[in-house]
């Protein structure tokens, strides 16, 4: 066997494709409504008292109280990661 052999390869694994596009543009009021529904996700995240304690870092746990809050509060899960 070769050197070359016995390294992992690096990047995506052969049997996964590229991830899909979405064909179907979205209509200029559906960008708008999505970036105003991302905002109000970013404003929740940041407003929330769980991350807003005087600290200058969050730790991981502030992150997740934070994020579960939001959650319960009906932001979705891709939209609070995405923005936070």
């Amino acid at each position: 066997m070769s050197a070359l052999g016995k390294f992992k390869r690096r990047g995506r694994p052969p049997d996964m494709g590229r991830p899909k596009k979405n064909s179907k543009p979205l209509s200029e009021l559906e960008k708008l409504q999505k970036e105003n529904q991302e905002l109000k996700t970013e404003n929740a995240l940041l407003k929330s008292e769980s991350l807003s304690r005087g600290k200058e870092c969050p730790s991981k746990r502030d992150w997740a109280r934070a994020i579960e809050e939001l959650r319960q509060e009906g932001h979705s899960l891709l939209s609070i990661c995405l923005r936070g």
